[in-house]
């Protein structure tokens, strides 16, 4: 990390753990003294060294004491004699944990003493959420018993409810019906209709449960048709808060089976699905999306296990479609398959199989929730400086992790061309994205915070 002229600082960085310029016993660091002050610091980690920083001409100030060096860096107050450098103590090397609650004084403190480094917590970028839900004629049946009774419509439409009011308030949202229209010949097989994507206030919240409440199920399944609208919507939205401006957006798609009119509304004589050729250009449209970085989810509600659905067989077999192998394809192509899966269901499918479920509100509730977890954002905007005289150029920051536990901050690495752990820009230069690893952590501790650490301007 780059510091000022004027300063000395020892920072030892690595992917969860840090050490900082503590004082403490063990191994004390060598002072120098005279004109130029004495300091002191340890260039290993365990035990810190000991002594005043700045105790010379330049005034007083009391290095952090203790392992975790859990005070600030003193930069006294100005005085005739250079800035102390003092040599750095012999401390052994190892693995220690950054100072909780101290600053690193970077900058020239006889220049301008209140310049100290300063960490500023960096906003998460919620996930931009775009639903799209089958509510063909086929979701108004009610003979499979995990609906209790119910249509799978109405099933699904309490799911949504408490998926929504279970799901973080700064998560935005939109919801698109398919289809719209009713049981008419092509064209239109679907017409255009939205509830706006929006933060998941409360009042957004009741907007999409009116929706809900006063959609009914009927028509065909236009899925890439629907699909297509969905994804562009998703796309164009542009956000008033700059909280979602490096916002990562997905597509959750509801649905009971499998395509029955293609990308032209067009839909086979005498059959209720299209032949495998007919979905092939949705599959493509969905990686296609992927690649752009939208990835779409795919839910298999009851009624998508059955390959048939009383339909007459192709002459050439290898047209006939498979539900959930169409499905789980759907998914592998949105990019959001878990890893050990197969199209074949062995071990499992590659979209959210809920076929078997014993309780579809309950366990399309679950799944919900669970996609939102999955999507919880790892993109981090770059806070604004808190003052001028701070450095706002990413190749000094110091990025920090605060475990929602309480445990030691932990300092991350700026990662190399893989990315394997730590952190690195968005391609815009805007926002902090952390690296898989690193994510899957800090994604699984609810209570963690990210901050930026930023160094002092040389005045000079």
């Amino acid at each position: 990390m780059k510091i000022s002229k004027t300063a000395s600082a020892v920072v030892c960085v690595a992917a969860f753990a840090a050490c900082s310029s503590d004082s403490g016993s063990s191994n004390g660091g060598t002072a120098a003294s005279g004109n130029q002050g004495t300091a002191a610091s340890s260039s290993g980690v365990g035990g810190s060294g000991s002594g005043a920083m700045g105790s010379g001409a330049n005034g007083a100030g009391a290095v952090g004491s203790g392992a975790t060096g859990s005070g600030a860096v003193g930069s006294g107050a100005a005085g005739s004699g250079a800035v102390g450098s003092g040599a750095s103590g012999s401390g052994a090397d190892g693995p220690g944990t950054s100072g909780s609650g101290g600053s690193l004084g970077y900058g020239d403190p006889g220049a301008n003493p209140d310049c100290v480094a300063q960490s500023v917590g960096a906003d998460e970028s919620p996930p931009v959420l775009m639903l799209l839900v089958d509510t063909s004629q086929s979701m108004s049946e009610t003979r499979f018993a995990s609906t209790n009774g119910r249509s799978k419509w109405e099933a699904a439409r309490d799911a949504l409810s408490q998926a929504l009011n279970a799901l973080p308030p700064s998560y935005a949202m939109g919801l698109v019906f398919y289809p719209n229209t009713p049981n008419s010949r092509p064209p239109p097989c679907f017409e255009e209709n939205l509830i706006d994507i929006a933060p998941l206030s409360g009042a957004h919240i009741a907007e999409m449960e009116a929706a809900m409440a006063n959609h009914d199920v009927a028509g065909y399944t236009p899925t890439q048709v629907a699909w297509q609208y969905a994804y562009e919507q998703l796309v164009a939205w542009q956000p008033t808060d700059p909280i979602y401006q490096n916002s990562a957006r997905y597509m959750i798609v509801i649905t009971d089976g499998v395509p029955t009119r293609g990308q032209d509304c067009e839909m086979p004589l005498g059959r209720l699905a299209l032949a495998r050729s007919q979905y092939q250009p949705l599959i493509d449209a969905v990686a296609s999306g992927n690649s752009n970085g939208v990835g779409t989810f795919v839910i298999g509600a009851p009624g998508s296990e059955d390959d048939t659905q009383g339909n007459q067989e192709y002459n050439d077999p290898a047209e006939n479609y498979i539900a959930r192998e169409m499905l789980s394809t759907m998914a592998v192509a949105g990019g959001m398959a878990p890893v050990d899966c197969s199209n074949d269901g062995n071990p499992q499918y590659c979209h959210i199989d809920l076929t078997t479920a014993t309780d579809f509100t309950a366990e399309l509730t679950e799944a919900l929730v669970s996609i939102g977890e999955q999507v919880i954002s790892c993109t981090y905007n770059i806070p604004d400086p808190p003052t001028q005289i701070l450095n706002d150029d990413p190749d000094t920051f110091v990025v920090e992790y605060y475990p929602g536990n309480g445990a030691a901050t932990q300092v991350l690495l700026r990662a190399d061309a893989s990315c394997a752990n730590g952190w690195r820009l968005t391609e815009d230069q805007q926002a902090i994205e952390l690296c898989p690893a690193t994510c899957d952590a800090v994604s699984a501790d609810p209570g963690a915070a990210i901050q930026v650490l930023f160094e002092c301007v040389d005045p000079m």
